[in-house]
């Protein structure tokens, strides 16, 4: 986290995303490109948001595989206005299939995209069903 903060220090036209990307890929730690992704779109969210899917995406699997809390997941759909909530919602249905901890974990993001497309009936099936 100290190594991503100090990614984020300089503005981005400093250094660029395009620059950073391509070095932590590399390094071939998805977790540390995650990390870099999520806090850039959250410091920067006009400038990252044609990123802001491929994050949603990253972290809907790290969430269902176990490999990222479901609250970083959550804190980024608060926070983000540039993704699709209709492709949200299928992403996160389509991780939780047949996987009950992957669906336990992704519930919360869940309700809150139903929630947020005014599914508010839907929203509370999925909360009793968990």
């Amino acid at each position: 986290s100290r190594t991503v903060a100090i990614l984020l220090e300089p503005p981005p036209s400093e250094l660029p995303l395009e620059r950073v990307l391509p070095m932590l890929q590399q390094l071939n730690r998805e977790d540390w490109l995650r990390a870099y992704l999520v806090s850039a779109c959250h410091t920067w969210p006009a400038a990252t948001a044609a990123y802001h899917p491929k994050v949603l995406r990253g972290l809907i699997t790290a969430t269902a595989d176990g490999a990222e809390d479901n609250t970083v997941l959550t804190s980024f759909l608060f926070k983000s206005e540039h993704y699709s909530l209709r492709d949200a919602l299928n992403q996160l249905e389509a991780a939780a299939e047949g996987n009950s901890r992957a669906s336990h974990a992704l519930c919360e993001a869940r309700v809150y995209i139903l929630c947020r497309m005014g599914d508010v009936r839907t929203a509370l099936e999925v909360l009793l069903d968990q």
